[in-house]
């Protein structure tokens, strides 16, 4: 018998408790044909993007998160979700295969409850990345841009506040990013300024990789 590239996981919903079942893929049938800059995929089949299966959603009362969010809700917290969403939430099944186009809502319900709930900003800047990867894919070359910036703020609050380390971001990975869709979006001073920061950071020796790739790109930024 034939193994389903997608598997039932079993989540429960920090927000109204309900267990449900959400969609993964098998890590076996995920295959790269190419990492760009910001660390976006191209994959081989792209309807086998993780990405389009990473948010859960439940269908009782519209919480979209995923593994990054806190996992633990203040009732008052719950409340004021609940008075902006559940309370007008007419139930909708994301438990099956998913379309991008599927999936972009998925993303959108998880920024909603990211912000209502206060989740870091990293959290919230991630979110906002990888709905511009979706978008990417799906040539909405507008969209992408608009997620992107949303990804900008978010994550030059992470920076300013120091959030990312919770989540187990480095602070290199952070600024490479932020000097990598600052480029994309034509900011060249603020992307030479951040991945100069990657350059001459005092760890630069521990993550060599995302040093070199910084040269390489502050160079292209500094050709624009």
């Amino acid at each position: 018998m034939d193994l389903d590239p997608l598997y039932d996981k079993e989540v429960t919903c920090p927000n109204c408790n309900l267990t449900f079942y959400s969609k993964k893929i098998r890590s076996r049938f995920i295959r790269v044909n190419e990492v760009y800059n910001d660390y976006s995929k191209d994959y081989k089949d792209e309807q086998l993007n993780p990405v389009l299966y990473e948010i859960s959603v439940c269908s009782a009362c519209g919480y979209g998160f995923n593994e990054q969010f806190d996992s633990t809700l203040k009732p008052s917290i719950k409340k004021q979700f609940n008075q902006k969403v559940s309370k007008y939430w007419t139930s909708q099944d994301f438990s099956g295969t998913r379309s991008y186009e599927h999936s972009v809502k998925t993303y959108k319900l998880a920024i909603l409850a990211a912000e209502i709930t206060n989740q870091p900003y990293i959290v919230r800047g991630s979110l906002c990345m990888k709905l511009s990867w979706l978008f990417r894919t799906m040539n909405e070359k507008q969209e992408e841009t608009r997620f992107i910036v949303m990804a900008l703020e978010q994550f030059e609050d992470s920076y300013k506040h120091g959030d990312f380390i919770q989540k187990g971001v480095s602070e290199l990975m952070l600024l490479f990013l932020l000097g990598e869709y600052y480029r994309k979006v034509g900011k060249k001073e603020q992307s030479i300024n951040y991945f100069s920061k990657v350059i001459q950071h005092k760890d630069k020796q521990k993550e060599a990789a995302i040093v070199e790739k910084a040269r390489e790109q502050w160079q292209e930024a500094r050709a624009i």
